[in-house]
C-alpha cells in the first residue's frame, strides 16, 4: 500500500471543489521514465490543464486555490483507494485527464496566453498518443488521428529550442517519431548534459533499429523533462 498527498482545490469559476492527487515522495522508487520525458509514478506536481466536472470550464489546476490538504493510501494499481478529508470536502472529485480532441481544441482556441501554454500542451498531446504504446495499444484509433499526431508533432518541433539541453532530447525524439533516424542521432549526439550521457546509446540504438516507438529509459533513476506552462 501506498500513500499519497490530496489538495482539494477551489474551481475559480464555479467554486467547485476538485481533489488533485499526488503520490507520496517516497514512491518516487518506483517511477518509471520514458523517452519522450514522461515519468510514471513519481511525485512530481506539474501545472496541468484539467477541466471542471461541474462547469465544464478549462483551467489550470495550480490557479484554483488550496482549501485543504489531507493524505490517502492506494495500492500500486491504484484498484482500491482510501481517501480521508473533512466531512464538508468529501464530494471533491478527481477531474478526468483531458482527452486527445480535448487537449487539440484548447491549443486551436483562444484559451492560451503565453508561448509555453503551447509548448506544455502540445507535449501533452505526444504523451497522450505515446501513452497508447506504452499500455500496448495501437497509437491511432481513428483514421484522421494521423494528421492530428502529424501536424502536433511537426508544430511541437518548431517550437523547440536547441539552446535548451532537455529541449534538445525531444527533438531527437521527434525527429526519429517522423523516421528522420539521421537526423535524430545527430541531435542527440549534442547533449552534453553529464546527468543525461548514459542516455544517449539508447536512442542511438533505437535510431539505428529505425525504431518510431517511444520506449522504457529504465526504473529508479532520473531522466524527465517535463515542458512546465509559466
Amino acid at each position: 500500500m501506498n500513500t499519497g498527498v490530496v489538495h482539494i482545490r477551489e474551481c475559480i469559476y464555479c467554486k467547485h471543489h476538485i481533489a488533485e492527487l499526488l503520490p507520496g515522495e517516497e514512491n518516487d522508487s518506483q517511477a518509471k521514465f520514458y523517452s519522450d520525458g514522461k515519468s510514471v509514478g513519481i511525485h512530481n506536481p506539474t501545472n496541468v490543464l484539467v477541466s471542471c466536472q461541474c462547469c465544464r470550464e478549462y483551467l489550470w489546476l495550480q490557479t484554483a486555490p488550496i482549501l485543504a490538504r489531507s493524505t490517502y493510501h492506494y495500492w500500486t494499481e491504484r484498484s482500491w483507494l482510501r481517501i480521508s478529508l473533512p466531512s464538508h470536502l468529501t464530494h471533491a472529485q478527481v477531474p478526468n485527464e483531458l482527452t486527445i480532441d480535448e487537449l487539440v481544441h484548447v491549443v486551436r482556441s483562444q484559451f492560451m496566453s503565453k508561448p509555453a501554454d503551447e509548448l506544455f500542451l502540445r507535449q501533452q498531446i505526444c504523451w497522450r498518443f505515446n501513452d497508447r504504446v506504452r499500455n500496448d495499444s495501437a497509437m491511432f484509433l481513428r483514421p484522421q488521428e494521423w494528421a492530428i499526431w502529424m501536424e502536433n508533432t511537426k508544430a511541437l518541433l518548431d517550437l523547440l529550442d536547441p539552446k535548451e539541453p532537455l529541449q534538445l532530447v525531444m527533438m531527437a525524439e521527434l525527429f526519429r517519431y517522423l523516421g528522420d533516424f539521421n537526423r535524430a542521432a545527430q541531435v542527440i549526439q549534442c547533449v552534453d548534459l553529464p546527468d543525461y550521457q548514459w542516455t544517449v546509446p539508447l536512442y542511438l540504438k533505437r535510431c539505428k533499429d529505425k525504431n518510431t516507438d517511444v520506449f522504457l529509459l529504465g526504473e529508479y533513476v532520473k531522466k524527465e523533462f517535463v515542458i512546465n506552462a509559466s
